[in-house]
């Protein structure tokens, strides 16, 4: 997504676009009202798109998923309690993300706040998911494709996947609400650990070319020893 906000017909294009095929004039009109409710906000249109698919679990026709929206900004702020500066808040996408975060299941709604440990950027594997989600493979192969067809998660190369840098900084202000940070933390600390823990496997000679993998995943390396220098910092030096 290339843009930040679009204007009503754009939204309706980028929703019709996700959706395929031609909308009929009365769909298309109420994907306009959705990208309107939504501000204009890409991030949060892509949100609710994925809600007007028919393939998508928590499926909803437009009408009623503009009827939900309104509902909801017409109630009580959404999230109005998360720990976040006040300009970092996307009340639009916040509108969004309330309606998606509310119809996962409580375990999706636990892994999706878990990613907020994760570090801002760059990408991920199912493996750290599992690790840090304490989780099965079979489980976090389907989990990762449920929290990508909601719009949570975006596949990248490789099997791997992303997560833009607003949605992370949402799931750990509700991983902070939920009292799960240091915990989730400490589970992503120690899946680095042991990945990357071994000095005799850490030399730059080592046959799997793990020296280059390191400095490729330097970024995240750094991002889980800044927590353990914090926390665990024997660990950490060690």
């Amino acid at each position: 997504l290339s843009l930040d906000y679009l204007s009503d017909d754009e939204g309706a294009a980028l929703i019709a676009g996700r959706l395929g095929g031609e909308p009929t004039e009365t769909d298309r009109a109420l994907y306009r009202a959705i990208a309107a409710e939504l501000g204009g906000h890409t991030l949060a249109i892509d949100l609710a798109a994925a809600r007007l698919d028919e393939r998508s679990e928590h499926y909803l026709p437009p009408g009623d998923l503009l009827r939900r929206l309104r509902a909801r900004r017409e109630g009580a702020q959404p999230f109005a309690d998360l720990m976040l500066d006040e300009a970092d808040r996307e009340r639009n996408l916040e509108l969004s993300l309330a309606e998606s975060y509310a119809v996962l299941g409580e375990d999706d709604r636990r892994r999706f706040r878990a990613l907020g440990a994760f570090a801002p950027d760059g990408t991920f594997g199912a493996e750290m998911a599992a690790a840090v989600w304490g989780d099965d493979p079979d489980a976090t192969t389907d989990a990762l494709s449920r929290l990508a067809g909601a719009a949570l998660l975006t596949r990248a190369e490789g099997g791997r996947f992303s997560q833009h840098a607003i949605l992370r900084a949402y799931a750990l202000a509700l991983l902070q609400r939920a009292g799960e940070d240091a915990a989730t933390r400490k589970a992503h600390f120690a899946a680095y650990t042991a990945e990357y823990g071994d000095h005799e496997r850490n030399l730059a000679g080592a046959s799997d070319c793990r020296h280059d993998r390191i400095k490729a995943k330097l970024g995240k390396i750094s991002h889980a020893l800044n927590w353990g220098f914090d926390t665990e910092p024997r660990a950490a030096c060690s």
